[in-house]
């Protein structure tokens, strides 16, 4: 089974101040989705997890993908603090892989009940609080509560926390059996961090990696992130095989 975790970087969030070393045109929204539906052509994820999405992208991802994905509806980021904005997570699960889907909102985050291979599975795609660890260790613990008893979960999505053993969701995750797939770091506008994860539970790992053909942080690498990607996150991936 392959896992894609991609925040594609919602048009609402873009304001040149935020880019100075981007280059303009890489930041048309039109030009930007074409690079991104490319790549998960390419990916071809049985279970793709997008964060910052957009009705106007929700939209397209149902023109372009609906005969081979069942595409979950679009469930809008509530952040502590923050007025409503219009992105947030949608789900996009392969038709000939996966069935039997359930889709709920838990805490503006998509939570599915579905089988793969005849098996239950869980699968919870998050964007946590921008600004809060107390807020995210929170939403961390309930989202725990719901899978807490499950064989078979995977949980992926922006942590908007930097990876480290000793941080506080990490540590959740860890204490409860959930293991922790990508230790590179997965953005680099800012600087470099590891703030993008997928965590799974009952399979073992194939394979897993960030797809960044651009290598460390600099100016160039930054441009070559927009031009090849058309998001500031890179895509994550891992391959699971039931343990």
């Amino acid at each position: 089974m392959k896992v894609l975790s991609w925040n594609i970087l919602a048009n609402e969030y873009i304001k040149k101040k935020y880019y100075p070393d981007v280059k303009e045109e890489l930041l048309n929204r039109e030009d930007r989705f074409k690079i991104i539906s490319d790549n998960l052509e390419i990916i071809s994820a049985d279970i793709i997890l997008l964060q910052e999405v957009m009705t106007e992208e929700h939209n397209k991802l149902k023109e372009i993908f609906d005969d081979k994905y069942y595409i979950s509806p679009l469930i809008p980021i509530l952040w502590k603090g923050y007025k409503p904005g219009e992105s947030g997570n949608v789900t996009m699960l392969k038709r000939t892989r996966i069935n039997n889907i359930k889709y709920k909102a838990l805490d503006s985050m998509n939570y599915i009940k579905c089988r793969y291979k005849n098996k239950k599975l869980y699968i919870i795609n998050i964007h946590l609080d921008d600004s809060s660890d107390v807020r995210r260790l929170e939403q961390v613990e309930n989202i725990i509560k719901k899978v807490k008893k499950s064989d078979k979960v995977v949980i992926g999505g922006d942590c908007n926390e930097e990876y480290k053993k000793s941080s506080g969701i990490y540590k959740v995750f860890e204490e409860n059996n959930f293991n922790i797939s990508i230790t590179d770091f997965t953005y680099f506008i800012e600087k470099q961090m590891k703030i993008d994860n997928i965590f799974y539970k009952g399979f073992k790992l194939k394979e897993s990696r960030v797809n960044n053909i651009c290598g460390k942080r600099s100016v160039k690498n930054i441009n070559c992130q927009l031009e090849n990607y058309g998001s500031d996150h890179f895509p994550i991936l891992v391959k699971l095989k039931n343990s």
